[in-house]
């Protein structure tokens, strides 16, 4: 166990309990976007099984500390200029960078669709991604 680690347990705790409550508004909205990026970022397996598969922490708490996943699913909270060079300019903060690929197509089966493919780096190596594809017209 590190140090901070209390720290970011009461921390992940209490914006938990603020996330889920009516004074969700309480945090901070640049807190607000990463938790939520951070739960659709986040490993399915993880996810399901309610404890990060690297450290053991409860996810729920640790998705919303300031602290990085041990499983290299999300880095650090970033302050609002940070998160801002991360998200919409794509730039490398503190080794972390995201990348997302868009792409639209046609299925005959489904119709067309939209496509997104989430990156994130560390140190230039893919540590996490994730793919959706939402369907947004029937091919009947």
């Amino acid at each position: 166990m590190k140090i901070k680690d209390p720290f970011y347990y009461v921390q992940g705790n209490l914006r938990y309990q603020l996330y889920y409550s009516k004074f969700k508004f309480l945090i901070r909205d640049h807190i607000l976007d990463q938790i939520d990026w951070r739960i659709a970022m986040m490993n399915q397996t993880c996810y399901d099984q309610g404890s990060c598969v690297e450290c053991g922490c409860v996810t729920t708490a640790l998705q919303m500390c300031d602290k990085a996943c041990d499983g290299m699913c999300y880095p650090p909270m970033m302050n609002r200029t940070d998160l801002r060079k991360f998200v919409e300019e794509g730039e490398i903060v503190n080794g972390w960078m995201y990348r997302v690929n868009r792409r639209k197509g046609w299925n005959s089966k489904e119709g067309l669709f939209a496509e997104e493919n989430h990156y994130i780096y560390f140190d230039g190596k893919i540590v996490n991604s994730k793919n959706t594809k939402k369907y947004i017209a029937n091919g009947e």
